[in-house]
């Protein structure tokens, strides 16, 4: 994770990558609420990332060179340790990632 690079997964199961995004638009589409401080408020409150400079990040399995059958039925989901390894490291600003 602290190397920045897509990683090539065995048995051409396609590349793993953090890749980082700026929402389009800060809606309650593309943003998730703030429950305490909408409580607090009555109004919808969001959080808008501006300890990452208002980015987005997430991993991304790219299925292109996969070659197992029915592929679009199969989803990658991070454990919680892998999330929160990722919180900290973008809250430190120890690495930049990709943008996509």
């Amino acid at each position: 994770m602290l190397n920045s690079k897509e990683i090539k997964l065995p048995c051409r199961l396609g590349t793993l990558q953090i890749v980082k995004h700026q929402p389009k638009e800060y809606t309650g589409k593309s943003l998730r609420w703030d429950w305490k401080s909408t409580r607090e408020l009555g109004k919808p409150v969001y959080y808008l990332n501006e300890h990452s400079g208002y980015y987005k990040y997430r991993f991304f399995w790219s299925k292109q060179d996969c070659i197992i059958p029915n592929r679009i039925k199969y989803m990658f989901v991070a454990s919680r340790e892998n999330k929160r390894d990722l919180c900290k490291i973008i809250k430190s600003k120890m690495v930049d990632y990709v943008e996509k």
